[in-house]
């Protein structure tokens, strides 16, 4: 069974491990708040390890699908190509995928930065602190360590943004009230 919002929703495993805890990179400054969410070093060189080994696989796999005879011979070692392929070219992508990063910025009254769409794209974000919702924590259940709790900030129209992966709720509880004394801060004057 996979990890579940408090509601119930099922959450995608990967996911879920995704974000084991590790709080996220807030840092509060004198022009705002910034969040940057990106993978370690040692992950990357894995994920990248998983895609070279899927690849070198498929690359050995393909003598074989070629020498076999046609018909349902065939049809095994084509598959297994395919699917080392597949599966190398999605390590990899993971793997390159860009950084999250964004900045709540006091001055200008406005969310800005990027977010990551879709496996390894990213999406260029700006929104204007007024279209912002109230941020809440939000609470993910996992298998083995408990719950996960994200900052969840919805802007009026478009998919929420998740932020963070707190293990202790009043850490995530903090981050989200900063960050809503920042949405509700009149313009700050240059």
């Amino acid at each position: 069974m996979g990890a579940r919002i408090a509601s119930g929703v099922p959450v995608h495993r990967l996911t879920a491990m995704a974000y084991a805890g590790h709080g996220g990179g807030f840092s509060e400054h004198p022009q705002g708040i910034d969040y940057a969410e990106g993978r370690s070093r040692g992950a990357s060189v894995l994920l990248l390890l998983a895609a070279a080994l899927s690849l070198a696989a498929a690359l050995a796999m393909v003598p074989m699908a070629r020498s076999a005879p046609w018909g349902t011979a065939l049809l095994w070692p084509a598959v297994a190509v395919v699917v080392f392929a597949c599966f190398g070219l999605l390590m990899a992508a993971l793997a390159c995928a860009p950084p999250q990063r964004l900045c709540f910025d006091a001055h200008q009254r406005r969310l800005h930065g990027q977010v990551r769409h879709w496996l390894a794209g990213r999406r260029r974000v700006s929104f204007a602190f007024d279209i912002l919702q109230r941020p809440e924590v939000q609470a993910f259940e996992r298998e083995s360590r408990g719950p996960l709790h994200q900052v969840r900030i919805v802007p009026h129209g478009r998919p929420p943004l998740l932020l963070g992966g707190f293990d202790d709720a009043t850490e995530a509880r903090d981050w989200c009230d900063r960050l809503a004394a920042l949405l509700d801060a009149p313009r700050m004057l240059r």
